[in-house]
């Protein structure tokens, strides 16, 4: 809210003419839409960069997991941060306000964050092979929206090829699902290994030595 309230305070074409009480009920607002719900009290389209690269932030991290909100979660967020804090602090466990969070978690959020970071890049660049006569902030701005099943918009979706909808379409679903949910089901897990002194081959069990 208050970085929106900043870039956008003497901006004509966003807040710039609002009453001061407006311009804070829109600010906050905004602050709070882009992490799922998707309504606009101002027009996207004449938003500053900066103001649309700090919308980009927050509908990929999303908000909390007990909702229905895409995106990466809060939770992930903070535990990647807790683990970059650890690891240049020599620690070899996370701890997050006292509380130290397992291995399977960390490894889980960086899967995620490594993922959704490489799918959203990866579609970002698929679009711009597409689409020319739109700028690269407008396109990574749709591709997040979508990812993050925000649903708010630059403009431009309207007027995008075939093909960039169909992505769109597919990037919104893969943020609905997630990450690790679709790659525990194409991916199998590997079968654990059999205790030592022993092999395990089609329920045949062999002592060896």
């Amino acid at each position: 809210m208050a970085f929106t309230l900043l870039f956008e305070h003497n901006d004509p074409n966003s807040l710039g003419m609002m009453t001061m009480g407006d311009k804070l009920m829109a600010a906050f607002f905004q602050s709070v839409t882009t992490r799922t719900a998707g309504f606009n009290t101002v027009d996207i389209a004449t938003l500053q960069t900066r103001t649309l690269l700090m919308f980009i932030l927050l509908m990929f991290i999303g908000a909390g997991p007990q909702g229905t909100a895409g995106g990466i979660k809060i939770p992930t967020f903070v535990t990647m941060l807790g683990y970059i804090r650890s690891s240049f602090r020599g620690r070899n466990r996370v701890s997050i306000y006292r509380y130290v969070v397992s291995k399977v978690s960390v490894a889980n959020a960086v899967k995620l964050y490594v993922m959704s970071s490489t799918f959203v890049c990866a579609a970002t660049l698929l679009m711009a092979a597409v689409e020319s006569q739109f700028s690269l902030m407008q396109m990574t701005f749709e591709v997040v929206s979508a990812f993050g099943t925000v649903g708010l918009s630059t403009g431009i979706t309207t007027y995008l090829s075939a093909a960039s909808k169909i992505l769109l379409v597919l990037t919104m679903f893969t943020g609905r699902v997630g990450l690790l949910t679709i790659g525990s089901a194409i991916i199998k897990p590997l079968r654990e290994a059999a205790p030592t002194g022993a092999w395990k081959d089609d329920g045949m069990k062999l002592q060896i030595g």
